[in-house]
């Protein structure tokens, strides 16, 4: 491993640190639904050595693949589900626990989810090796 002063962000296991205020996040308030956008400026409030910096072209381009990470692991583990509803522009995403099936609409694929959690690692794995390993 690295030492911290050659990494991105200069933080001993910023990725898992990331993915795991992803989680927070959704996990804080089930009710609400996030856009790219919302989640990652909710990700850079809560993490100190985030909050208040200026991020280079570099940082943020690490930053948003290892949300976009958290995001496909979540949803692996049946924690959140990508939803649409009535004005949605954007892909949104929100807890299972707080879909209300009545304004939002699922529309993440069974595909996505995996049918064996033990098979889910600690980092998500993309859509085709899901599948190779649901089948």
């Amino acid at each position: 491993m690295k030492p911290a002063t050659e990494m991105v962000f200069h933080v001993t296991g910023y990725t898992d640190k990331i993915i795991a205020a992803t989680g927070q996040v959704f996990a804080s308030r089930p009710w609400l639904t996030f856009t790219r956008k919302q989640l990652t400026d909710d990700i850079i409030r809560g993490l100190p050595w985030l909050n208040g910096k200026e991020l280079t072209a570099g940082q943020t381009t690490v930053l948003n693949h290892v949300i976009s990470t958290g995001i496909r692991l979540l949803i692996q583990r049946g924690v959140i589900k990508k939803v649409k509803g009535p004005t949605t522009v954007e892909p949104e995403w929100q807890a299972v626990t707080g879909i209300n099936l009545e304004v939002y609409k699922n529309i993440t694929g069974d595909d996505c989810v995996a049918k064996d959690p033990a098979k889910v690692g600690n980092r998500a794995l993309n859509l085709k090796q899901l599948r190779a390993l649901n089948v």
